[in-house]
């Protein structure tokens, strides 16, 4: 397994072989970003796109269902729903399982009211390419074969032609079979680790999240939607078929979740949300029974509140763009990222990509789980000729598997202590590096001494890495500049390493990062310097140096000279 592997249809199947959900998404967005680019911008705004086609199929839901009237004010109530603008924002695939369900149950209706070959052929498709995108969209292909059996039990004709389409959606889904056999009894056997428990408290939370704030209001138009589109005969109530279809597609994956749910944990708001588009076309029927002044009323109070507040809040995530920009910056030729990251492991090599700084990574959680025979030589492979490792964990120490004893046997020291970024929602960094061979490159006033020293352009950093230890515990903290030196001027970046000196011990090592942006440097050819000084006094206008062992470079001993580079034009 290669350290980067660029092919997003190969990293596509590597998601959905170890994932919980079918395909077609995840090809579908590598094919977006084959002809678009692979920007932010460009990724999320394939589940823009695909959320407008959304709205588009609620109204046209609600119009051949109901009417006109219903089917606009269904489209907004979905446009303003919490958790369809949440969804939208995301690089994931649940946009498509919201417009799929909408499509579903549109082509359905529509083949059930003219059962025709050619729109037979339609709900085949739409069927088959809905259960490609999410599992759950299969309660809402029941929901219409329940319907169908109620309302159209007498036409053996139409039901015949549903019947069979129903089986050729099963014949073309039953490939994917053994696959999704093995995410539920190989790769997920104990249920999804997000899954959400039978509880009261859940219950409400189900609510909040798949109707919105306030739910009481939700609720009792969602009631007159059914209720009011039923119709009174002499002996009883019965549903009108619009509504009673809409029922089936909110009621039937709300049940039969919760009753799986007791034997196999697969709860998630997330995966309801397939109830959301019918849901919205049930409010569109309640808000219709309203006249149109205080149905004015009622849509102004609705807009303002939804675009003043939500109930369905986006998933936190750590500052992945910072976590990558760090770490490609403080990273050469000779140093690799070891992503520990179980959960965002793809999310953050994506954004080291997006730099574009050359930066060796490695997908070692993701291989050790799913690949246990190939991890070992993955494992040497990926720390072949480097001399400094990067360590990025997600969720420690809830994750119990602890890499850097691994690292610590290969002879890698730990030279940077675990770092944080985001207290809320942290990734833990570690830097290791190989232990030094040979004496020193140069000793600094009898006291720190330099063992290594790389540097790289980095498309649009210029990176030194520097690896210090100390003959004895320092008493001052000490700056460390590194000074390109030029023809025509010097430029220099100065800073106290992490870990300050004072607070070094003897015979330990030390992690050390300068970067320069090359875009406030001139083109041309410089010598890279090194220099160590402390200041005498609070002002910070007198310094004394720490004198180099080695004067070779520089007559009174303050610098020596480790590289030289060339600044491109």
């Amino acid at each position: 397994a290669a350290t980067n592997d660029p092919n997003p249809i190969t990293i596509s199947q590597d998601w959905v072989a170890q994932d919980v959900h079918p395909p077609l998404y995840f090809f579908a967005l590598s094919l977006w970003r084959t002809v678009t680019g692979d920007s932010v911008l460009e990724l999320r705004y394939f589940s823009v796109l695909v959320s407008l086609i959304g709205v588009a199929l609620v109204y046209r839901l609600g119009a051949d269902l109901f009417n006109k009237r219903v089917a606009l004010l269904a489209a907004i109530v979905y446009a303003l729903h919490d958790q369809v603008k949440v969804l939208t924002q995301e690089v994931r695939h649940y946009s498509g399982q919201l417009t799929a369900t909408a499509l579903v149950i549109w082509v359905y209706w529509r083949f059930q009211q003219k059962p025709t070959l050619a729109r037979g052929a339609v709900f085949v498709l739409c069927g088959v390419s809905a259960l490609y995108i999410h599992y759950w969209t299969a309660f809402i292909l029941l929901a219409c074969g329940i319907h169908a059996v109620v309302t159209h039990y007498r036409n053996r004709h139409l039901l015949t032609r549903i019947i069979g389409a129903s089986i050729v959606i099963g014949v073309l889904f039953a490939g994917w079979l053994p696959t999704l056999i093995h995410q539920i009894t190989q790769e997920r056997p104990y249920g999804l680790p997000h899954a959400l428990e039978n509880t009261n408290f859940v219950y409400r939370v189900l609510l909040y999240q798949l109707l919105g704030a306030p739910e009481v209001l939700w609720l009792v138009l969602i009631g007159a939607g059914l209720i009011g589109a039923w119709t009174l005969t002499p002996r009883r109530w019965l549903p009108s078929s619009p509504s009673l279809l809409l029922g089936l597609a909110v009621a039937l994956p709300v049940v039969l979740s919760l009753l799986m749910n007791v034997a196999y944990p697969i709860l998630s708001f997330r995966a309801l949300a397939v109830i959301i588009a019918p849901v919205t076309v049930l409010i569109g029927v309640g808000l219709s029974r309203f006249r149109t002044p205080e149905l004015t009323v009622m849509m102004a109070f609705i807009i303002g509140f939804s675009l003043t507040n939500t109930s369905a809040d986006a998933i936190k995530r750590p500052d992945w763009l910072g976590q990558a920009d760090t770490l490609t910056r403080q990273s050469t030729a000779q140093d690799v990222i070891l992503l520990e990251n179980y959960l965002g492991a793809h999310t953050l090599s994506y954004y080291v990509d997006g730099f574009d700084r050359g930066t060796d990574y490695a997908y070692t959680e993701h291989i050790r789980s799913y690949y246990q025979d190939d991890y070992p030589a993955y494992f040497d492979e990926a720390l072949a000729e480097k001399d400094g490792i990067w360590v990025a964990k997600m969720d420690w120490p809830a994750l119990s598997y602890d890499i850097r004893p691994d690292l610590i046997a290969l002879g890698f020291v730990e030279t940077l202590p675990e770092q944080t970024v985001d207290d809320s929602l942290p990734v833990f960094l570690w830097r290791f590096d190989r232990l030094p061979a040979g004496e020193p490159i140069a000793t600094f006033g009898d006291l720190l001494m330099l063992h290594r020293a790389s540097s790289a352009l980095n498309n649009d950093v210029l990176t030194v890495n520097l690896l210090w230890s100390a003959t004895d515990a320092p008493e001052e903290d000490y700056t460390f500049s590194v000074i390109l030196l030029g023809d025509t001027a010097n430029h220099n970046h100065d800073q106290r390493p992490i870990i300050w000196t004072s607070q070094w011990t003897a015979d330990n090592y030390y992690f050390d990062s300068h970067t320069f942006d090359l875009a406030e440097i001139p083109a041309g050819q410089y010598r890279v310097g090194v220099q160590v000084y402390w200041f005498t006094d609070g002002t910070y206008t007198q310094t004394d140096n720490l004198r180099a062992d080695d004067c070779g470079d520089d007559e009174l001993c303050r610098f020596i000279i480790v590289d030289e580079v060339t600044i491109p034009h």
